[in-house]
């Protein structure tokens, strides 16, 4: 925000750095913020994968939808629980991706359901 309000002023953009350096220090700080920060990205991360769920299942046509990008997504969160075994071994947040792995995968064999067969109508 610092950058995107900066006018060559530094008194136009002390206010956004001292936001920035509370708020930094308040997710630091507290372990409680921490935890309903990460609960609420998972929530948010499901509800906008079941909107799009939602959307191929009412539309019943993935043709607007890349497979690849969903493919990615799947390996990324893969990755990550595979990167955080390796390193943390926390628990909520293998959890976390675990859920989010599924939902990916639940989201690509919809597109892969609904995808038309490629003839081309004469």
């Amino acid at each position: 925000m610092c950058i995107l309000f900066y006018n060559g002023n530094i008194g136009t953009a002390l206010p956004y750095a001292i936001l920035f350096i509370i708020g930094w220090r308040l997710l630091t700080i507290h372990r409680l913020i921490i935890d309903l920060a990460m609960n609420l990205s998972t929530y948010i991360s499901a509800l906008s994968k079941y909107a799009q769920l939602q959307s191929l299942w009412k539309a019943q046509n993935s043709d607007q939808v890349n497979a690849l990008t969903w493919s990615f997504a799947i390996y990324t969160t893969c990755m990550r629980v595979f990167t955080t075994l390796m390193t943390t071994q926390d628990t909520a947040v293998i959890i976390r991706y675990v859920v989010m792995c599924l939902l990916n995968i639940w989201v690509l064999m919809t597109i892969i359901y609904y995808r038309k067969t490629g003839k081309k109508e004469e």
